[in-house]
């Protein structure tokens, strides 16, 4: 009784075998499976019927594809961190004030690590027709800048080429070019194409 049951069992699972591999290369039309690759998706164990060597491929091709979806959100997301870092610093006003130090325009700024930084190159001749209707400009003025235009800003500079590390900037008020040094890259993350600035005395509110 026992060994006829156990004879069944082996026929109905060849018969599923067979029944399974002829239904694989039936739908081989559909581009999947060829009647080639036919036999390798089939194996007939004891227990019956396994599909094993697409799993086993799909498996790391599905990890993989889910790990490059996550690397690629981790950048997307970083480039618009940084870019909204580099947009705030556009729009953000800053403030700086310079004053005549051995004849030159200096300025400090201990929060960027800044001591006595010189203008030159024609920035400082900018700053001198800039502060000539401020009294005592030599011993301190506000000078307010941004790389976005907003109210009460009286001056311009336009970029025009990069040199030496630093930047040309044009001044259309005045007519004359003026060179910025690296310390402009301590406010912007670039340079910008345009910066607006005011100037005023220190004492105005």
């Amino acid at each position: 009784m026992s060994q006829t049951r156990s004879r069944c069992c082996k026929a109905f699972a060849a018969t599923d075998a067979l029944n399974f591999k002829r239904h694989l290369t039936e739908t081989a039309c559909n581009g999947v499976l060829t009647p080639r690759n036919a036999d390798k998706l089939v194996a007939v164990s004891k227990r019956g019927v396994q599909v094993f060597p697409r799993q086993r491929v799909m498996k790391p091709i599905m990890f993989v594809i889910g790990l490059a979806g996550i690397g690629l959100a981790v950048a997307l997301a970083f480039l618009r961190t940084e870019n909204r870092k580099e947009n705030d610093a556009m729009n953000t006003l800053m403030v700086i004030v310079p004053y005549k130090y051995e004849g030159l325009w200096v300025f400090d700024d201990a929060a960027v690590g800044l001591s006595k930084e010189p203008f030159i190159a024609g920035i400082d001749t900018l700053i001198d027709k800039a502060t000539a209707s401020i009294p005592d400009a030599q011993h301190g003025f506000r000078a307010i800048f941004s790389g976005t235009q907003f109210p009460g800003a009286n001056f311009k500079l336009e970029w025009r080429r990069a040199e030496s590390g630093g930047n040309w900037y044009y001044s259309p008020e005045f007519n004359q070019e003026g060179w910025l040094c690296p310390a402009l890259f301590k406010y912007f993350k670039s340079a910008p194409r345009e910066i607006y600035v005011k100037v005023e005395p220190r004492s105005q509110g």
